[in-house]
């Protein structure tokens, strides 16, 4: 049997069926001619996405959080449809890309500039900026991320690639999400850090945060998620419910032929 634990605290048992739904995929597929996939992601749940890379497994992260336009489909939290980046941040679903260096931090930045860059709306009164409301904010979700660093105004290039990680993590909080979708946030961290995103995830999810995670480490899917949707040649063949989760249920999925044409 593959693992279920070792390195943190898993989210717990099954996901309620009557838990709230707050993102519903429906008839989505990731590549032209593929078969469809229709998802509920409910509030509080953790859903992992797993496969072998490249087949498929980003591209549903990309959809849902506005990035991309799939061949049919379509994705929606409550009324409204996800089909821009900027429908997916009126909805509050927040993205963590795969490549924190080229994609995530602002380098030359400190560590306050980089937590706080995407709510710096909420900041504003009268067109100026609050500086002492940032400092607040950023100090709140610097704490609840568990960022070492000597301060604020520490640039984000002299911490460690986890604490960057979790400087990254804590600029999502700060938009206030309901729905967070992460392109495999362990990847390249420590298991120190690990250690502390997997307790900041469990608690996000229990404050009722919906997160949708791509991860390559198959222990982690083990550990974190509710369920795990499986890809094999850009379409799903399994999704792995939490009481059948293990590291050799989600290798045998991704070698898998079999095909879902719908599961919710």
């Amino acid at each position: 049997e593959g693992a279920r634990g070792g390195e943190g605290e898993g989210c717990g048992e099954t996901f309620p069926a009557n838990a709230e739904v707050i993102v519903g995929v429906r008839g989505l597929s990731v590549l032209e001619g593929k078969p469809t996939l229709d998802l509920d992601l409910r509030r509080g749940e953790i859903i992992g996405v797993g496969g072998l890379e490249g087949h498929g497994q980003v591209a549903l992260l990309e959809c849902i959080a506005g990035l991309r336009r799939a061949p049919t489909g379509t994705v929606h939290v409550g009324t409204m449809t996800i089909r821009s980046q900027r429908d997916a941040a009126r909805a509050k679903i927040a993205f963590l890309p795969r490549d924190r260096k080229s994609e995530g931090i602002f380098a030359p930045l400190s560590v306050l500039d980089n937590v706080t860059v995407s709510a710096l709306g909420s900041f504003a009164r009268w067109g100026v900026l609050g500086t002492r409301k940032r400092i607040e904010v950023a100090g709140e979700v610097t704490r609840r991320t568990r960022v070492k660093m000597a301060g604020l105004d520490t640039p984000i290039s002299a911490l460690s690639g986890g604490n960057q990680q979790k400087a990254l993590l804590g600029r999502l909080i700060a938009t206030q999400p309901r729905v967070l979708v992460l392109n495999d946030p362990m990847r390249g961290v420590d298991l120190g850090a690990k250690r502390d995103l997997y307790e900041v995830l469990n608690n996000l999810a229990l404050s009722g945060v919906s997160i949708l995670m791509l991860s390559t480490e198959l222990v982690e899917l083990c550990l974190l998620c509710h369920r795990v949707v499986v890809f094999h040649d850009h379409a799903v063949s399994a999704i792995v419910e939490r009481g059948d989760l293990s590291e050799r249920a989600l290798i045998d999925a991704m070698f898998s032929q079999r095909r879902l044409e719908t599961s919710t």
